[in-house]
């Protein structure tokens, strides 16, 4: 059948009035001092998104970037024969991060006008001493004593 031939567009602006977006990520690890293997223990990310159409997706944007982070943080090395050979050449050998590797990557998603850049920044902090908190009262040997 006739598709009549290929799409094709341009597109070009000067955005007026762009503003910066802020993101942190916060990792709670375990090292064990004899191996030097990191365990993730808890993953916050907390990302400045403007306007979240679909929250749900952009979480799983934010939990999907922060993996691929993670997996080259932790995984990524090349390892070189004898003869110096690169061994692991291919994806065959590319180890990447599945589910049981990691915890629940926790998001944080503000929803902030970008003309209130003074707010943006104000609420980020904030949010990020806030869970900060939380880690530590968690943690805390004093609360665990109560228990």
């Amino acid at each position: 059948s006739n598709t009549g031939g290929p799409i094709s567009g341009h597109f070009e602006v000067n955005a007026e009035g762009a503003g910066v977006s802020f993101g942190t990520h916060i990792a709670d690890t375990e090292v064990d001092p004899e191996t030097g293997a990191v365990k993730i223990i808890r993953y916050t990310v907390f990302q400045d998104a403007g306007k979240a159409v679909h929250p749900s997706f952009v979480e799983g944007q934010l939990q999907g970037g922060a993996v691929q982070g993670i997996g080259w943080a932790l995984n990524e090395e090349y390892i070189y024969g004898k003869d110096g050979t690169l061994q692991n050449a291919g994806f065959l050998d590319y180890r990447i991060p599945v589910a049981s590797d990691l915890p629940m990557i926790d998001t944080a998603i503000l929803e902030i006008p970008t003309r209130d850049i003074h707010t943006v920044y104000v609420e980020l902090v904030r949010r990020v001493l806030y869970h900060h908190l939380l880690l530590l009262l968690i943690r805390s040997p004093a609360l665990r004593a109560c228990e």
